[in-house]
């Protein structure tokens, strides 16, 4: 008896069948529904769902082009409203490209962050890049407190050598204390007062470390 009619319809009303047709509109899930009519009216009807993208994806970074601390971590996202992103690439001044896994570091200098993604119907993104350049880790200016402890401790050394000096039972008066003093206490304070020294010029036995 044969067919009485085909017909289609994309997200909307049936129409009659006549020739291959092709998809509008923005990206986006469809949903095509069709069906045949034979001479007795005997009807079948099939649908098919489908995603339309005829757009590639965005690909975002985490930074702007500038300047910024050893360390900084660069982070990528890639976005498609159609069929999904299938890849994600990027690459750092001449060196290939590579997919994109987690975020990553750069050293320091001027660099050059290429990137792309395309999606699942092969849709490419024509590649982005951004300058960027990577400062070196900041030069400390913590204060060292070694010279000043020593100078401190010197002192009080000094205090209390003349203090235990003048202690010394002597027939001699003032030769005889200068004599304890130099014998017992001098030595600390010149120990005392060279590792302040020492630590000024060399920044060993630094406070804090």
């Amino acid at each position: 008896m044969g067919l009485s009619s085909v017909e289609y319809r994309v997200d909307g009303v049936w129409v009659p069948y006549g020739t291959a047709f092709v998809l509008a509109g923005p990206d986006g899930h469809r949903t095509i529904g069709y069906r045949a009519t034979d001479q007795l009216g005997n009807a079948a009807t099939f649908e098919l769902a489908l995603v339309l993208d005829n757009t590639p994806p965005m690909t975002t970074i985490s930074q702007e082009a500038g300047t910024y601390p050893s360390n900084t971590t660069f982070a990528l996202l890639a976005s498609d409203v159609g069929s999904g992103v299938a890849l994600l690439e990027y690459r750092v001044d001449s060196e290939p490209w590579a997919a994109y896994a987690d975020s990553f570091t750069l050293s320091e200098g001027r660099h050059t962050i290429g990137i792309r993604s395309s999606d699942r119907v092969g849709n490419a993104e024509a590649e982005r890049s951004i300058s960027v350049a990577i400062a070196g880790a900041p030069i400390s200016h913590e204060m060292n407190w070694k010279p000043l402890v020593a100078a401190v401790f010197a002192a009080v050394l000094v205090l209390f050598g003349a203090w235990s000096s003048r202690r010394v039972p002597s027939r001699k008066g003032a030769r005889r204390v200068l004599r304890a003093f130099a014998l017992v206490s001098f030595p600390f304070v010149l120990a005392e007062a060279a590792t302040g020294v020492v630590s000024l010029i060399t920044g060993l036995l630094t406070i804090p470390r």
